[in-house]
């Protein structure tokens, strides 16, 4: 008898190929067993491979293989707003209608998501096998992003006002550097901006709009500046005014300017938009928070006095903002009717304080340091001077102005005032003193006044900041101003910030300390721990109290600080 296939086995061939028989009887068993389950599971995985293939092939418009928009590229160029796409292969004709629409461009700006949806990218060439796209970048900057391709909906070609506010899920990205260096003609918005942050940020825009209180910032991009964005009334947070904040960060509407539809007021000179910070009647806060800096965005932005000046929170401003621009000011109303596109719009202005951060708290607004350039300050004064036609001082040899505030401010008053005055003119004899109330002075007088003078003496207030007039003048002594100050005032700055940048010499007398009157026992109490207690005195509270206190000084202490200052300045006269 033949046992096929088990010849091998010559001890017992017929056991081994009994089991190897049986073996086979049950392989055949379970496939007839789970004949349609097998049947089942092969039909589902076949329908998944469709499912795969079919998919995959719906890349491919139009029948075309082989060559496909988001893996077929073989390197990424970029130089400034573009990128040059290069393919393995040559791009067939059916996708030149339509290829550029594969790419979008994601990136940042500001710390924001910028994204430049399929659809919105130029195509500026298209040859056998390379593909340039440009970007309209809405901001002078440089930007790390990503090219990302995804084939678009060919049933449906969507406007930019109807894109998607996201990125679809991409096929394939590549890293991309691009830069926008210099604004261009375009017919969308573009932005440079100053300063590193939102404390101290300001932004000159070409092409944007004003619209019912808003900025309107036209771009392809999907972009929502960020908030806070920038601040414009020339201080920075926490303190500048709550009403100098825009009500909103700008508005970004993809749509180019022509095919929005708005019966706008064309502004073909260039513009700037501004707050005013506070009381903006006030010298000293219109020199530190608005002219000083103001004057030195002339050269940074390279505009001219032909500039128009757009206020936003204040009906009326200090006299000295008109010498700003040639062309009268515009003052907004809180929600504008006028609506007005730009060519060149500056929103904000540069500020000058030390260290402008918004983590600092209240009670450092009395701590607050400006450092301007001293070729501001000059270039600021002569157009003054200029603008109401100031003549130079013409003082006569050893003859020196002094100027003596008649009262410190509206709460306090320089109870010796009289005293000092019979001083000043009983121990100089070469002095004309001129003992004034600068709130009677129209501006015109205050000038003449102040810059004629060689010494300014008075308290802590806005009319001590008439000082900013004195000049100095070459091989004469520096102008002077002595302070007077009431007990435990140790943080009045005004006098002492003017000095600083108007290279005058300060000096400083505190008065002795008064009984406290008309104040009940708890604030006779505060006011003590503010006058015992050097570092309270820049709180918000002690700084009132203090600055609210009369002043008397020891007419011998200023005696030994005047004296010593004529001697000075006759000594100057002698020697030139």
């Amino acid at each position: 008898m033949q046992w096929s296939g088990c010849e091998e086995n010559l001890v017992s061939p017929p056991v081994f190929c009994y089991h190897k028989m049986i073996k086979l009887h049950k392989r055949v068993s379970f496939f007839k067993r789970h004949k349609i389950h097998l049947i089942i599971f092969a039909a589902i995985l076949s329908s998944i491979l469709l499912a795969f293939i079919s998919y995959y092939e719906s890349k491919f418009p139009t029948n075309i293989r082989g060559f496909h928009p988001c893996y077929s590229i073989k390197s990424i160029q970029s130089q400034n707003n573009t990128i040059k796409i290069s393919y393995h292969e040559n791009i067939p004709i059916k996708f030149y209608p339509y290829l550029k629409d594969y790419y979008g461009f994601e990136t940042y700006a500001f710390d924001q998501l910028l994204i430049f949806p399929n659809y919105a990218t130029n195509q500026d060439y298209l040859g056998e096998d390379k593909l340039f796209l440009s970007i309209d970048l809405p901001f002078i900057q440089d930007y790390d992003g990503k090219l990302y391709c995804k084939t678009p909906d060919f049933n449906q070609k969507p406007s930019l006002l109807h894109l998607k506010s996201n990125i679809p899920e991409s096929e394939n990205d590549f890293d991309v550097k691009l830069s926008k260096i210099e604004f261009s003609k375009s017919n969308y918005s573009q932005a440079k901006c100053f300063g590193s942050s939102f404390e101290t940020r300001y932004c000159e825009f070409r092409n944007t709009a004003l619209l019912n209180g808003f900025l309107v910032f036209f771009s392809k991009a999907k972009y929502n500046f960020p908030h806070p964005f920038m601040t414009i009334d020339g201080r920075s947070p926490p303190f500048s005014s709550v009403s100098a904040a825009l009500d909103q960060e700008p508005v970004v509407l993809n749509s180019s300017v022509q095919e929005f539809n708005e019966n706008f007021e064309i502004i073909e000179k260039d513009s700037i938009l501004i707050s005013l910070f506070n009381d903006s009647t006030s010298l000293w806060n219109t020199l530190t928070s608005l002219s000083l800096p103001f004057i030195s965005s002339y050269e940074t932005l390279k505009i001219t006095k032909d500039i128009l000046i757009f206020i936003r929170n204040a009906e009326s401003s200090n006299e000295i903002v008109s010498v700003l621009s040639d062309n009268k000011i515009r003052h907004l109303q809180k929600y504008p009717k006028e609506k007005y596109l730009f060519k060149r719009l500056i929103v904000g202005y540069p500020t000058f304080e030390e260290d402008p951060s918004y983590s600092r708290n209240p009670d450092e607004e009395n701590r607050v340091v400006f450092n301007f350039n001293r070729s501001f300050i000059d270039k600021f004064k002569n157009q003054i001077f200029e603008k109401y036609k100031i003549p130079k001082p013409d003082r006569k040899d050893g003859l020196l102005d002094i100027v003596l505030l008649n009262s410190s401010n509206n709460n306090s008053s320089i109870l010796n005032l009289d005293d000092i005055e019979q001083y000043i003119r009983t121990s100089c004899d070469f002095c004309n003193l001129h003992r004034v109330d600068f709130k009677n002075l129209d501006l015109t007088q205050r000038i003449n006044l102040s810059i004629s003078s060689n010494i300014f003496i008075g308290a802590e207030s806005d009319e001590i900041a008439n000082s900013f007039w004195m000049i100095s003048e070459e091989k004469k002594k520096k102008p002077v101003i002595i302070e007077l100050q009431p007990f435990g005032m140790t943080c009045s700055r005004i006098a002492k910030e003017i000095s600083k940048f108007c290279d005058f010499e300060y000096f400083n007398l505190q008065g002795v300390k008064l009984e406290a009157l008309n104040i009940s026992s708890s604030k006779a109490a505060q006011l003590n721990s503010c006058q015992n207690n050097a570092e309270l005195c820049y709180t918000n509270n002690c700084y009132k109290l203090l600055y609210q206190q009369d002043i008397k000084v020891e007419i011998s202490e200023f005696a030994a600080v005047f004296d010593q200052i004529i001697k000075e300045f006759y000594d100057n006269s002698i020697e030139y």
